[in-house]
């Protein structure tokens, strides 16, 4: 999806992964001349098939007619305010390779992050007969990420696994009773899919209600990480003298970290993890590659690139 946030002049920036940033502030991408406007107020951020509002103000950001304090989901049509300033968010279907099942010689496509499988009524792809929330997809530039149950409900062959997703290449199948999917890509130039390359710079900032985690591979992607989340991927990236950045955490430590006194049991952490990975997916990242488990379990990392640099705010 190619979005925009367009002025009532008719103006207008693109809404990319690494956001459009609304304030008073020099640094803004749009900048107000407004002494109502914080220096930071709204960060946009376009995600997998959805843009999302963050709000930096503690006031809160105007958004359909209604100041919102927590991260908010927009549509096309909808508007943003920050002071005076208006803007209208605008988007359309992106031109970029789609992910698809094909089954009986039906391809179906895979329309965005939060894709449903299933043989519920209200899931986005409905098998009669099937489990009724079989699975939930995630799409990316390079894998079909197909979030599921421990065990699994449904059969996934040709596919690596990493807890509660499986990571799908093109020609990966998804069977239950009789049916069988298989992952295809829209057109026939994308058939070759290259592996996440970890990133180069990473940037944790701390704001209202959460964190903002800003990572550079090929291109810039801005995550909102709810508070929690947020403490876990700083705990990884910051883990203290040894081990150092990207490398393995064990879970006691890294509970000791998060909860402190508090505590938490192994099942807390790993849904802790779950859920972090999802906020990176839907921010266009590969969550499992990204805050990958040990094999077998026990430890957690934060993968980075050799000499990457990585700053806490």
């Amino acid at each position: 999806m190619k979005a925009w946030l367009r002025d009532v002049a008719g103006i207008g920036v693109p809404i990319t992964a690494g956001g459009v940033l609304i304030g008073r502030g020099s640094a803004c991408t749009i900048v107000v001349d407004d002494p109502s406007v914080s220096r930071r107020h709204a960060l946009v951020i376009a995600g997998v098939g959805f843009v999302q509002v963050v709000p930096m103000s503690k006031s809160g950001v105007v958004v359909r007619g209604e100041v919102v304090n927590e991260v908010t989901r927009v549509s096309h049509g909808d508007e943003i305010a920050a002071g005076s300033a208006r803007f209208i968010v605008e988007s359309s279907a992106s031109d970029s390779a789609k992910w698809q099942l094909a089954a009986g010689g039906r391809r179906y496509l895979v329309e965005r992050s939060g894709f449903t499988l299933g043989g519920a009524e209200g899931a986005d792809l409905v098998i009669l007969g099937w489990p009724e929330r079989a699975g939930v997809f995630h799409p990316l530039d390079d894998v079909l990420l197909f979030e599921t149950g421990d065990p699994p409900v449904v059969d996934v062959i040709g596919a690596e696994r990493d807890e509660g997703f499986f990571v799908l290449a093109p020609g990966a199948r998804i069977a239950h009773r009789g049916t069988e999917l298989v992952v295809r890509v829209a057109g026939e130039a994308a058939v070759t899919v290259e592996r996440t390359h970890f990133p180069t710079e990473v940037i944790l900032e701390f704001v209202p209600r959460g964190a903002l985690l800003r990572v550079k591979l090929a291109e810039h992607h801005t995550a909102f990480l709810p508070q929690r989340r947020g403490e876990l991927v700083a705990a990884l990236l910051r883990p203290g003298a040894a081990p150092t950045a990207g490398e393995w955490i064990d879970d006691d430590t890294l509970v000791s970290r998060v909860w402190g006194r508090e505590g938490a049991s192994r099942t807390q952490l790993n849904v802790l993890i779950h859920r972090a990975r999802q906020s990176l997916t839907q921010a266009g990242l590969n969550g499992p590659a990204l805050v990958e488990r040990a094999p077998g379990g026990g430890g957690t990392r934060f993968r980075i690139a050799d000499g990457a640099q990585v700053t806490l705010i």
